[in-house]
């Protein structure tokens, strides 16, 4: 949807008290007077995501050059702040003031625009008859406005990777030529398997959204799977969708593989250790000591069978019996 600034539009029709709202990727109620029309002359400059999506030529000087001679505006309508998640690609500098004019947002599975002035007119009338920045902007504008229109029938997997799992669910939605929701359609999907094997199943209808479908089953070989869904009412073909999804295993052994400084800090302090970065690691060898501190293993030893230990008493019983035989004790 695009919204356009004009005398009766914005603040000043009251967009900001409607459902509309919504939509615009600018605050209507940030100050009093915001959205109101402007009667003054203001240039129309781009922003750097402007100058990525709007060109007048495609020689980069020459693009630049028929953005500096297009006209002043003559009229345009204060905006609020820009949304969270808005893009602003153009503002109306006036009175030492960066005021954004042409904003952009993604809003459900579509987009918004607002080109807030109704004077764009001037760039045709105030410029050579051989200058057409005017016409090429608008039909860029009116591209963006349709180049994201999503299609009638369109099936998308809940993730692009699968990794180390392999329970899989897609989501499909079915409209028709109207862009209304197909409750009575049958959705049916065919699974394309990297082994070469192929898998038939037919999605659920969400009893939450209108034109909703879903469906769940396992894929146990890794690597790309296709997956066709064809929707049908009764024998009629409403449409059909392709869309890819990948398996992996042995992708969790790598979740956040990187090096945790702080962690291996904490550690080795907390053990009476020492942490040293690789560029360290030359003096690692110079500072090596013996630390007596460490797990004690206690070892039990039977010393009743132990050599040393016989021959000792050997040794002692015979020389008890050596002394009393020199006592005459015995």
């Amino acid at each position: 949807m695009l919204f356009l600034g004009g005398r009766e539009s914005l603040g000043a029709g009251g967009y900001q008290n409607t459902s509309l709202a919504d939509l615009i990727p600018v605050d209507l109620k940030a100050r009093a007077g915001t959205g109101l029309l402007q009667r003054t002359r203001a240039k129309f400059r781009l922003t750097t995501r402007g100058w990525e999506r709007l060109q007048l030529a495609e020689d980069e000087t020459a693009n630049r050059d028929n953005w500096e001679k297009l006209p002043d505006l003559g009229t345009y309508q204060a905006t609020g702040e820009p949304k969270p998640g808005a893009v602003v690609l153009g503002e109306a500098v006036a009175d030492g003031q960066q005021i954004p004019l042409l904003v952009s947002q993604r809003f459900g599975r579509g987009r918004g625009f607002l080109f807030a002035t109704d004077g764009s007119w001037r760039w045709r009338m105030e410029l050579e008859a051989s200058n057409h920045s005017h016409e090429i902007f608008w039909r860029q504008l009116l591209h963006a406005l349709i180049s994201e229109t999503p299609p009638f029938v369109s099936i998308v997997p809940e993730k692009s990777l699968y990794a180390d799992e392999t329970r899989v669910r897609v989501v499909a939605h079915v409209y028709d030529e109207n862009f209304e929701p197909v409750n009575a359609a049958t959705a049916a999907v065919t699974v394309h398997s990297p082994d070469g094997t192929t898998q038939e199943l037919t999605l659920q209808h969400s009893a939450e959204e209108d034109g909703v479908f879903w469906g769940e089953w396992n894929s146990a070989p890794t690597g790309v799977y296709r997956v066709d869904l064809s929707a049908k009412v009764a024998d009629k073909e409403v449409g059909s969708a392709t869309a890819y999804f990948q398996r992996a295993d042995g992708m969790l052994e790598y979740f956040s593989a990187e090096q945790n400084v702080p962690l291996l800090t904490r550690l080795a302090e907390q053990t009476g250790g020492k942490y040293y970065p690789l560029e360290e690691a030359s003096a690692l060898p110079e500072q090596l000591t013996y630390s007596p501190a460490g797990v004690s293993i206690p070892e039990v030893r039977e010393l009743w069978d132990m050599p040393f230990w016989l021959l000792l008493l050997f040794a002692l019983k015979g020389s008890e019996w050596a002394l009393r035989k020199r006592w005459k004790t015995v």
